[in-house]
């Protein structure tokens, strides 16, 4: 049937979760949309579940707990892929939005003529000189080199975390991007390759990733070892393990909008904080997976 379904995964972001539902709507033709709301404390999911309860083709899912991100978007990928017999399953954060109008066509022939399994767009950031997420080159590291980047991603959580315990994180903020050059290729762009060709064999960022009948007939979607972060990781491992082919395809554009900071400082920086806790908790996870993985003591 070549059907694709979507999932989204909500949590607290109503507008966003809307503005991509509605870029589907204009780009991709036959769909399946789920909206999987990660118990939302804005009740943002009630609010979606009410405004498409009467639309075909799109069901809003609702957690009664926040399942981090790989649990959550997977509760919407065994929906579609049990329920709605979806062949092709995307998973989209909410503050994305498809801008290809070919986009069906496009995943089918990157399926059909290059045999892969999960499939990367191109993902634009809509911030002024910000670098594309995609292809995701965590891949051409060894795994010391992998220890090596988390090291380094831990010490400048923990720089950002004093600062945001001081509720000045948005000052640090300004003086990380005086010194872009020092700090930003150091500790938080190791990855990324903005790229306008073809790419086979490369992970993907997790902003957007599309899966074929050749990854949906083998899963039931993503590994949940981790709460939040680090994802692009364990697909990689898991593909290359099983000899499928992950690839990037810049002719499929997705905008990431990303998460917008309050104005209000301190509220930005304790919401930071959670968000500290949960990059902790992947760096840990991550580096007890390596470590046992390749052996590394």
């Amino acid at each position: 049937m070549n059907k694709v379904g979507i999932v989204i995964l909500n949590y607290n972001t109503e507008n966003e979760t809307i503005d991509c539902i509605d870029s589907i709507l204009k780009n991709v033709k036959e769909y399946e949309i789920v909206v999987v709301d990660n118990c939302s404390e804005d009740k943002s999911g009630k609010k979606l579940k009410e405004k498409y309860s009467d639309t075909d083709h799109i069901t809003v899912l609702i957690n009664e707990d926040n399942y981090g991100f790989s649990k959550g978007m997977n509760v919407g990928y065994r929906f579609l892929k049990e329920e709605k017999k979806c062949d092709y399953i995307c998973m989209a954060n909410s503050d994305t939005v498809v801008e290809t109008s070919c986009f069906e066509e496009l995943i089918k022939d990157d399926f059909k003529e290059n045999d892969a399994a999960v499939i990367g767009p191109k993902i634009l950031i809509d911030e002024p000189g910000a670098i594309g997420k995609n292809p995701y080159l965590i891949d051409k590291l060894t795994p010391a080199e992998k220890l090596i980047q988390l090291e380094r991603a831990e010490k400048f959580r923990k720089r950002k975390h004093f600062f945001a315990s001081l509720g000045i994180l948005g000052l640090y903020e300004k003086i990380s991007k005086a010194k872009k050059k020092v700090l930003s290729k150091q500790d938080i762009e190791p990855y990324y390759s903005a790229q306008d060709e073809l790419v086979i064999d490369t992970a993907v960022n997790g902003a957007f990733i599309i899966f074929t009948p050749n990854y949906v007939e083998k899963f039931d979607g993503l590994e949940e070892l981790t709460f939040m972060y680090g994802e692009e990781w364990l697909l990689y491992d898991r593909c290359h393990e099983n000899n499928l082919k992950i690839m990037y395809d810049p002719r499929i554009v997705v905008k990431h909008i990303g998460g917008r900071a309050t104005n209000n400082k301190m509220n930005y920086s304790r919401s930071y904080l959670k968000k500290s806790k949960i990059e902790h908790e992947r760096y840990i996870a991550l580096r007890h997976y390596i470590m046992e993985k390749y052996g590394i003591k």
